[in-house]
Order: structure tokens, then sequence, then C-alpha cells
């Protein structure tokens, strides 16, 4: 090594950077085992349901809120299920992902026509084609990884499975504006996406992933089949029937907490990823990508399964400190603490609705369940097994989806040369 390349002072793209600060535990993986280990249990609930709805001839309006019931009860399986298909095979959902977003390879940069879009020489014959340029950074940051292209505006860039050891990483028009208009923000984005391929989250998130389209339509039933049994309830005169309100109260409650837990693992995900762009490109130029970000941001519930642009700029700006790795440690445990007071609060509210001397015990009836829950379900077991364990396996886990832990030294100059500038 040269006398000068060992006197460079230390920045973040090198060995000193991400290579060096283990991420959280796989979260999102967790909560599709958690999940899986709930299929015994939905299916004999579903079994009861169903041989409850035929063995009693219930009025219509009755028959139509228990089986709304049941389809919220459901549906996480129909998202399981398809989260498991999109796993073996990755392939069938890679071609779904491309089909639907136009995703295809780029052209190469002596078959494309002259981009427009490069307004920084536009008398230069010589410039290379801002995909190919896309594409020889990913192969410095990610070898392996593949670059597609697609000409949507709504999207800036997503990864997505190639194959069970490779992946894809979708890049829209935006970004090729952004490219030419502030390269090194959108490296940064790039650089976002890069860090979900740390843990193989390419197979659980990014386009075409279950959990992102179960959070996309989870408000929706929470409006329809949760205030749709409310008003059959109504209509058929039943109201103060004590049975069904209790159960209404339970299932409502459980769309959130299923909402709040794979929200947990999706927003730790990203934050995870935010970080090892922020340390690799530097906190300025992932800030200028969150800005532009936050111009294109969307509104709607579609964007539920990424943190607030806020919450990002605020996680981005102190990645270097130990609060930051806490976040990203404590954060799904807190969503499966609010969803456990949610089963407390609702156990307690459908104990009082039984009456009786349901009413009169409601509270210590519900702890005593909330107690035996804890002790003897998975959730907490797992989660603290996962925690202690973490920092032994955090290694084996990145070699496991081929991740170097370790970015080119092209970049590394170039991001510290940013940097100073």
């Amino acid at each position: 090594m040269s006398p000068a390349a060992s006197a460079r002072p230390p920045h973040p793209g090198t060995a000193t950077g991400p290579a060096r600060l283990w991420g959280p535990p796989p979260w999102l993986w967790l909560t599709l085992g958690l999940l899986a280990t709930q299929l015994p249990v939905l299916f004999g609930g579903l079994a009861w349901t169903a041989s409850w709805t035929l063995v009693e001839h219930r009025p219509t309006s009755d028959l139509l809120t228990t089986l709304a019931l049941t389809l919220v009860q459901a549906l996480p399986l129909l998202f399981l299920l398809a989260g498991a298909l999109s796993l073996v095979p990755p392939r069938a959902r890679t071609r779904w992902v491309e089909q639907r977003y136009g995703l295809g390879p780029p052209e190469l940069p002596d078959t494309a026509p002259s981009s427009a879009l490069d307004r920084r020489a536009p008398v230069e014959d010589s410039l290379p084609d801002v995909h190919d340029q896309m594409r020889r950074f990913l192969a410095e940051q990610a070898p392996g990884t593949e670059l597609r292209v697609s000409s949507r505006r709504d999207l800036l860039a997503c990864v997505y499975p190639g194959g069970r050891r490779t992946a894809r990483i979708g890049v829209f028009s935006p970004l090729v504006h952004l490219w030419v208009q502030d390269r090194q923000a959108a490296e940064a984005v790039l650089l976002h996406e890069v860090g979900h391929l740390r843990y193989g989250e390419q197979h659980v998130a990014g386009l075409g992933s279950p959990f992102t389209g179960l959070v996309r339509a989870w408000p929706y039933v929470f409006a329809v089949f949760g205030l749709l049994p409310v008003a059959l309830l109504f209509a058929s005169g039943n109201v103060a029937a004590p049975l069904m309100p209790a159960q209404i109260v339970l299932v409502v409650l459980s769309v959130v907490k299923v909402l709040l837990i794979v929200v947990g693992a999706l927003w730790t995900a990203e934050l995870a990823a935010d970080r090892h762009a922020a340390r690799t490109a530097g906190q300025r130029m992932h800030l200028r990508a969150l800005n532009a970000l936050d111009r294109r941001a969307g509104g709607g519930l579609a964007r539920l399964y990424h943190p607030p642009v806020g919450v990002r700029r605020w996680f981005a700006s102190r990645t270097e400190r130990p609060s930051a790795q806490l976040l990203l440690v404590l954060l799904w445990p807190a969503a499966v603490l609010a969803g456990d007071l949610l089963d407390l609060f609702g156990a307690v509210t459908a104990y009082r609705l039984l009456g009786g001397s349901y009413r009169a015990e409601a509270t210590r009836k519900a702890v005593s369940l909330a107690r035996e829950q804890l002790i003897a379900g998975p959730v907490w077991w797992a989660m603290l097994a996962t925690i202690a364990l973490w920092p032994l396996i955090a290694g084996a886990w990145s070699r496991l989806w081929g991740w170097r832990g370790q970015p080119s030294d092209a970049f590394s100059r170039a991001a510290y040369a940013g940097l100073q500038s």
C-alpha cells in the first residue's frame, strides 16, 4: 500500500463503516415464521366456525356476520400462503413483478438512443448511458445484482428476488432524472436497496412482497370486514346478544394487531437499509436522497409500509449513535408488545360484553389469559432467543445471502471526495 493510500482519512465507505455495524435481527423472517406457527390454530378456528355455521341455522344476518369475521381471520393465511409460494420458487414472483411494473433489462450503451436526460453536457458525444452507469455502480457495490428498468413514474427504485440466491433492483424513470441532476443522491437511493440484500429481505419485502400487499390491503379489510359485521349486527336486531359483539371486538382488534406487527418488521428493515446508505454514501447524500423521495412521496394507505420521511430523516442523522442500533433492535418487540396490550384490552372488553360472572371478573380473567399466552406462546421466547443469539450469527446470516459487507474502493473514494466538496 502506498504512503498516500495509507494516509488517506477514514470515510464512510470503508470497512470501518457498514461492515462493523451489525444490523437488526431479521424480524421480517421471524414474523413470517411466527405467522406460520399460527396456521394450526387458524385452521382449527375456521373449521369450528364452518361447522357451527352449518349446524346452527342462524338468521341470514348472523350468517353473513359470521362469514365476514371468518374472512378477516382467513386473510393473513392467504397472504402467508402467497409469501410461501413467492419463496419457492421465486421465479414466479420475478416474472409477475416484471410484467406488472414493466421492468426489463437496460439497453447497452452502444445501442441505446441518445439520452435527452443528460443536461450536463448536451454536446459531448461520449457520455456513458445512465443505465450503464447504474449497472456498473451496482456491480461494484453488490456483485451479482441485476439492474432492471421501467418507464413508470410512481416509484424510484425497489429490490425483488431474481432467484434463490440472486436479486434484482428495479429502477424507474424518476431515479434516472435524479441520477442526472444529483448523481450522489441517486447513488444513495440504490445503496438503500443494496442494504436490503444483506439479510435476504428481497424475498420477503420489496416489489411483489406479500407483507407489503398485506399492509396495503389490511386497512381496507378493517373498514369492510370490521365495520360490516357491526352493521349486520345492528340490522339483525341482535346487537344486545352478548356473544357476537364480543367476537367482533376480538376480531377487529386482531386486525390492528396483525398490522402493527407486520408494519413494525417492515419499518425496521427500511431504517436498517437507510443506515447502510447513510454510512456508505454519507449522511448528507442520503438526506438529499430522502428529500427527493419526500417530493415524490404519495399519500394514502399504500405508503404505510414505509416509515414517514420525517422519521427517516431523523434516524439518518443519528446513525452513528447507539440509540440508532437500540431502535432497530427494539422497534419490532415494541410493536409486539403493543399488540399484546390490544389483546388484553380486547379480552377485558369481551368478558364485560358477555355479562354475568364474566363481567365481575373481566380484568382478572383477561390478565390471567394474557399471562398464560406470554408464558406458553412462542412469540416472546422466539424474540428473546433471537436477540440473544443475533450478535453471534449475524455474520453467518449475511454470508448466507452472499453479502460481502464492504463496498468497493472506487466508490469509497468518490463518496469521501463528495463529503469534502
